[in-house]
């Protein structure tokens, strides 16, 4: 999977650069970011806050968060793609060169883990598989953070199932035999497996992961026709999951 990633990074890194300024201009004004806000003013005081991003690519989100200032932050990005490194748009941001699964960083060590639409790309040859491989990517970001610390997941979410288990198929039938369809965000080599808020749910509550949410976030968006075509004609929405984690 990370040759993948890595491969099409390279093929697309025009268009990346063209998403990730647009991310920029968008960021500070997010939801997420006055979200994140809010939840930090209470720690003010403290020396300093850990906050990682899993797939935090270029870091547009964390340097906003640095850049809060009530609390000092420490923000780390996890990127399995090495080349993300030479993106950073802060130099401020600490880049560590591995992915989710078999990682060895410290259990406990972080105040905030963020994961950004990242979740369904943690696939495998099998839907099982797939549901194996993103429980275990929840259950490690559980692990990394402090007790009593925030857990974040923001998705593209789906309104029912067999759309998430259709275009999954889809990417994986592309992925095979190396096709592409970028007009409805079908890119070679990327397969995906979106869930239902339901089914977000579902990932954690399998597992031994003891949590409370704190906070569910549903960004405004219109669907154009193309969304709604790869979706299957089944409204797809952007939710965003704010979960405290007590061990």
């Amino acid at each position: 999977m990370k040759n993948d990633i890595k491969k099409y990074f390279a093929e697309n890194i025009s268009d990346y650069l063209k998403q990730e300024k647009e991310r920029k201009e968008l960021a500070r004004n997010s939801l997420l970011t006055e979200a994140l806000k809010d939840y930090m003013a209470p720690m003010r005081g403290r020396t300093e806050l850990n906050i990682l991003e899993v797939g935090g690519a270029s870091g547009v989100l964390l340097k906003d968060l640095v850049d809060l200032g009530a609390t000092p932050v420490v923000a780390w990005n996890l990127e399995i793609v090495e080349e993300y490194r030479n993106y950073l748009v802060d130099k401020r941001i600490r880049f560590i060169n591995a992915s989710i699964f078999g990682n060895s960083l410290t259990t406990g060590y972080f105040d905030f883990v963020i994961c950004r639409y990242g979740l369904h790309h943690f696939v495998g040859d099998t839907v099982s598989k797939t549901i194996e491989s993103q429980k275990e990517a929840l259950r490690e970001m559980a692990r990394l953070v402090k007790p009593g610390g925030i857990l974040v997941i923001e998705e593209e979410l789906m309104e029912r199932d067999y759309a998430s288990f259709c275009l999954y198929f889809l990417s994986r039938l592309f992925a095979r035999f190396g096709l592409q369809l970028k007009r409805f965000g079908i890119n070679r080599g990327v397969m995906v497996f979106f869930h239902t808020k339901k089914g977000i749910f579902g990932l954690l509550d399998k597992q031994n992961i003891k949590y409370s949410i704190i906070e569910e976030i549903y960004p405004k968006v219109r669907a154009g026709f193309v969304n709604r075509a790869l979706f299957l004609f089944q409204k797809s929405y952007p939710g965003i999951f704010i979960f405290r984690i007590d061990k």
